[in-house]
C-alpha cells in the first residue's frame, strides 16, 4: 500500500508546484492562466501574479446519467465543447440526443448564470497565440482538463501546459500526449481523491472567488443576449 503524501494546505501545494514549474523552464511571455475549477482559482491567482499574466476560468458543467444523479457521463464547457464517456453511455444505452440535450440545458441553467455572476457576462478571454497554463488543485479523472485542452486548441492557443499539485499517474500519461507540458508534484499510481492529499482544504468562499475574478476580468466582449 502506497503512503499518501499530504500537503499542509493550498499555499504549500502551490509553492511546491511553482518550484516544479521553474525547473521546467517553460515560456511564459504572452501567457494566461486558466483555472478549470473554483478551488483552482486560488492556484491560478497565485500563478498569474508570479507570471505577471492574465487570468480566467473555464466554466464547465457535468452531464449526469438519467437514472443515476451521481454518475457523470459527459462534461460540457462554456465553449459548448463536450467530452463524452463513451463506455458509460454505451453500457447504459444512453442516446447521443440525450447527451446533447442535457448539454444545452446545463449550458443554459448552470454555465450561463456562472458567467454572468462571476465574469459579469464577459466571454472567455482570448487564447489565440497565447501560452496557456491550465491549473487546478487536483486532477482525478482528467475529463475537465481534457475538455479545457480541447477548448484551448479550438481557440488556437500557441502552447498548452497542464499544472496540478497532484494528478493520477495514469491520467498524467494521457494528458502528456495532448498538451505541450505537464507539471505536477505528485503523480500517485493509486489515486484516491484530491482532498486526501491535503491536510487542510477549506472551501473557497463566493466572496473570495468574486474577488479573484474581479481583479483580473475586464468587461469587454460581453456575451450576446440569449446566446446558447
Amino acid at each position: 500500500m502506497q503512503e499518501i503524501v499530504r500537503f499542509e494546505d493550498r499555499e504549500e501545494a502551490f509553492l511546491k508546484l511553482y518550484d516544479e514549474l521553474v525547473n521546467h523552464h517553460l515560456k511564459s511571455e504572452n501567457a494566461i492562466v486558466l483555472s478549470t475549477s473554483f478551488p483552482g482559482l486560488y492556484f491560478a491567482d497565485k500563478l498569474a501574479s508570479k507570471l505577471d499574466s492574465g487570468l480566467d476560468m473555464l466554466f464547465c458543467a457535468p452531464i449526469l446519467a438519467p437514472a443515476n444523479s451521481e454518475c457523470e457521463i459527459a462534461t460540457v464547457s462554456e465553449n459548448m465543447d463536450i467530452i463524452i464517456n463513451e463506455p458509460l453511455i454505451d453500457s447504459f444505452g444512453i442516446s447521443l440526443d440525450y447527451v446533447y440535450g442535457e448539454a444545452k440545458r446545463a449550458y443554459e441553467e448552470v454555465i450561463l448564470p456562472r458567467i454572468y455572476k462571476f465574469r459579469k457576462g464577459a466571454m472567455l478571454s482570448p487564447l489565440a497565440q497565447k501560452y496557456v497554463f491550465l491549473i487546478d488543485q487536483g486532477v482525478e479523472t482528467g475529463i475537465t482538463m481534457d475538455l479545457a485542452i480541447k477548448t484551448c486548441i479550438q481557440k488556437k492557443a500557441k502552447s498548452i501546459y497542464v499544472l496540478s499539485p497532484v494528478i493520477s499517474y495514469d491520467i498524467a500519461q494521457i494528458l502528456k500526449t495532448s498538451s505541450d507540458a505537464l507539471v505536477s508534484v505528485y503523480k500517485p499510481k493509486y489515486f484516491v481523491s484530491t482532498n486526501q492529499y491535503y491536510k487542510q482544504l477549506p472551501e473557497l468562499g463566493e466572496e473570495e472567488i468574486l474577488s479573484i475574478m474581479e481583479k483580473h476580468i475586464t468587461k469587454p466582449n460581453l456575451l450576446p443576449k440569449g446566446q446558447i
